[in-house]
């Protein structure tokens, strides 16, 4: 009976050991089980974490990596991908950490060659940016991605070259670079009809940077990144890990005198059958991607009968410039498309509203730096904005308004919804009733001529957020984008520039308050909810709030459903026979002094 530790497992330890190929994480027990039998690839994995980081879900994308990394520790590609992340949330040091690891794997990785000419040009070495971003193109990196870089290294020289045949995105940076050099060189005509073309172009007209480097065309720091990163995880590529790469020889150093064959398999699939001695089998790595194999050895005798078996995970650790085959393509392809220079919309903007400034254009200066805070909300921003109009409300916060007046303000939530709005606007305008409408921005963009109908009937325009998230959940500086993105979008639509917040759900804390504050908007809050009501119907939701009801009440319904459309036609008539007037919140808020603190009423009463 054959030893299995002795013939096969002891020679194979011995044996790594003395090439130093075993990788010394402590996880690849555990992972036998995530090596190249299972049926997502590392590749997808990563392919699924750049999908998620586009669609900018930054938490599920980091989350995608990890799980690649845990079944790839150390791959170039899964290192150079992270270093792009992190450069992108301009943590310049991890960057450079993982694309020098990268580079110490294959020197002629191109995409960490593009990386460490990115960290050249963040820190205004355009000279040896240029280098790294030739040296990656010459070893196969994308051309397009990379004519622009070198472009944007040597801006604002020369501007007049462009790549042969650039996509969208590389049309976007060219326009840019050249708009910012007519706006340096003072070609104020030139200058302003290059970057208004290029606003137009952008996602959201330039009211969300994507999650890219961005040119930022300043001397001092010319690559930005506003992406927010969780906490960096701890990546194999931090560690001095070895493991196995080219071409390596495997045998057992024992064999018994009844061994006539010994068998060689890979992640389960038969690889050779060597029946001569020494059974040694050479084994190039470079036909596997880089990660954690399974390989096996089994005896046999001369009637092939299996004598014994034995396994050991073991890992590859190849350059970059081995990887081949479709999963490796599309996940290249998906680097390049993401991680291209972007010109940064704030820069862009805020030229915008400097050229407009110098020609006393004040409404469409205060519009273009409204513009720029919604991608980049700094201090330098609010300065310029605060030349135009007070940013300091006198009411941080409003529940009602302490008056003996008998009026009240409704307010509707969400939209513009076509269809629903439509309605809405037609009733408020047959009832004689002005309101207030706190859209969502995004909506605002998509619907640009229903929000300038809400503003022709003489309603009054508020703030929803941009994309309806929990405000209390994100980082200030997210916040004020959220902010300023619709306050850009009402104004852009409209010409009004909202004065109040409503946060989506009524998610409020300090920190919320504040940013809203310093941002010259008041927190408006509301005295009486709908929302159950108007789930239920329209009768609910009229008796709801008219049962109630008080002089100062602010009435919170939505602008989504039928419901309430139905529902305002007897509200309005019996609060009216009562001797109700309604107005708008900024008219409420003249006709006596602000609730401050909440008024307890819950939903239903």
């Amino acid at each position: 009976m054959l030893c299995l530790s002795r013939y096969v497992c002891e020679p194979l330890n011995r044996f790594f050991r003395q090439k130093s190929w075993w990788t010394t994480l402590g996880c690849v027990c555990s992972l036998l089980g995530a090596c190249r039998a299972q049926a997502t690839l590392p590749e997808e994995i990563a392919l699924q974490a750049l999908q998620a980081w586009n669609r900018g879900t930054v938490k599920q994308a980091v989350q995608r990596l990890k799980v690649a990394f845990a079944q790839n520790p150390g791959d170039p590609e899964l290192l150079d991908i992270y270093g792009a992340m992190v450069l992108c949330a301009n943590r310049f040091e991890e960057a450079k950490a993982l694309f020098g690891a990268a580079l110490q794997k294959d020197p002629q990785d191109p995409v960490a060659l593009y990386g460490s000419g990115l960290l050249h040009l963040a820190r205004g070495e355009s000279a040896r940016a240029l280098q790294d971003f030739s040296l990656a193109e010459a070893a196969g990196g994308d051309r397009t991605v990379l004519e622009t870089a070198k472009l944007y290294a040597q801006w604002p020289k020369d501007t007049s070259r462009q790549p042969a045949m650039p996509t969208e995105e590389e049309q976007n940076a060219i326009l840019a670079m050249k708009g910012m050099a007519d706006y340096r060189l003072g070609a104020v005509k030139e200058a302003q009809a290059e970057l208004k073309a290029l606003m137009k172009r952008l996602p959201e007209q330039g009211l969300v940077n994507p999650p890219a480097p961005l040119m930022t065309f300043h001397p001092n720091h010319p690559l930005n990144g506003e992406v927010e990163l969780p906490i960096a995880f701890h990546t194999p590529a931090m560690q001095n890990e070895k493991g196995v790469r080219g071409v390596v020889t495997l045998r057992p150093e024992v064999v018994a005198p009844n061994v006539a064959y010994v068998g060689y398999d890979i992640d389960g699939k038969p690889l050779a059958l060597v029946g001569d001695p020494p059974y040694s089998f050479s084994w190039d790595t470079r036909t596997v991607p880089n990660g954690l194999h399974r390989v096996a050895l089994s005896l046999y005798d001369a009637n092939s009968n299996l004598l014994d078996r034995g396994e050991r995970i073991v890992h590859v650790i190849n350059g970059f410039s081995c990887h081949t085959g479709p999963a490796q393509e599309r996940l290249r392809a998906a680097f390049w498309g993401t991680f291209g220079l972007q010109p940064d919309a704030s820069a862009c903007a805020e030229a915008l509203g400097m050229l407009a400034q110098s020609a006393g254009e004040r409404a469409e200066a205060r519009l273009w730096f409204t513009w720029a805070a919604a991608t980049q909300p700094s201090a330098g921003i609010r300065a310029k904005l605060a030349a135009y109009e007070a940013l300091d409300p006198k009411v941080p916060i409003c529940w009602a308004v302490q008056t003996s007046q008998k009026v009240i303000a409704l307010t509707f939530d969400d939209g513009p919804k076509p269809g629903v709005t439509e309605a809405l606007l037609d009733t408020l305008k047959r009832l004689g009733v002005k309101a207030t409408f706190f859209v969502i921005g995004q909506h605002v963009m998509q619907y640009p001529d229903l929000t300038r109908q809400i503003a022709k009937a003489g309603m009054e325009l508020a703030n929803h957020s941009f994309t309806h998230p929990n405000l209390k959940t994100l980082s200030p500086q997210a916040i004020a984008q959220q902010l300023m993105a619709t306050q850009a979008a009402v104004e852009w639509a409209t010409g009004q520039v909202p004065r109040f917040l409503r946060p989506p759900g009524g998610d409020e804390n300090e920190k919320v308050e504040k940013i809203a504050h310093a941002w010259g908007l008041t927190l408006c809050m509301w005295t009486i909810d709908a929302y159950d009501a108007e789930l239920v119907g329209s009768m609910e939701a009229a008796e709801h709030v008219a049962r109630a009801v008080r002089p100062g009440a602010i009435v919170l319904m939505h602008n989504g459903k039928m419901s309430t459309v139905q529902a305002l036609p007897s509200l309005v008539r019996t609060l009216q026979r009562r001797g109700y007037t309604f107005v708008t919140l900024s008219q409420l808020l003249q006709m006596g002094r602000s609730q401050t603190t909440p008024i307890h009423l819950q939903r239903g009463e």
